[in-house]
């Protein structure tokens, strides 16, 4: 007999929701909608659905430093979102989505061309939003430093936020 699946739930890790909240200053009147999703690929993802509230998304069958690892970065994006750094929204006619960052317009790129084409897939990680977020990730050990697992993501180089294979 294999060893059973342990899938990612809010509850699970509510407490290290709670430190990366209180170390990105969000305020408990922003509430956020967590949903643990088991994903085919890596991956996550932040909204910021209108004032005060925001959705979360994280895969839920991935390892426990992935997982870690994944809140801060996704975590990183609501407090952008928040702060009003990063905005990502429709266009007036509904067609297209459009992102500011300290309200420049800035590329969007679409999910299925990050996949497909390591070019856009690399301008999408570079972008500076993304870059401060894997930045934000980094600091695991610094916010969890007796968490073995979270030892293991700041020692590793090859853990990143989204994984295409």
């Amino acid at each position: 007999m294999g060893r059973k699946a342990i899938y990612a739930t809010q509850r699970r890790y509510q407490p290290y929701i709670d430190i990366i909240r209180r170390d990105l200053s969000l305020p408990d009147t922003l509430y956020i909608d967590f949903t643990f999703y088991p994903y085919k690929l890596k991956g996550g993802s932040a909204y910021y659905v209108r004032e005060n509230y925001a959705e979360v998304c994280i895969q839920s069958n991935a390892s426990h430093h992935w997982t870690i690892s994944a809140l801060m970065h996704e975590l990183k994006h609501v407090e952008q979102m928040y702060n009003g750094r990063l905005k990502i929204f429709l266009n007036n006619d509904g067609t297209d989505w459009i992102t500011t960052w300290f309200d420049v317009e800035m590329p969007w790129y679409d999910t299925t061309a990050k996949l497909k084409n390591p070019e856009i897939r690399d301008k999408y990680r570079n972008s500076p939003w993304e870059v401060e977020a894997s930045a934000y990730e980094e600091q695991i050990e610094r916010l969890f430093p007796n968490d073995r697992y979270a030892k293991l993501v700041a020692s590793s180089k090859t853990i990143r936020m989204y994984k295409y294979e």
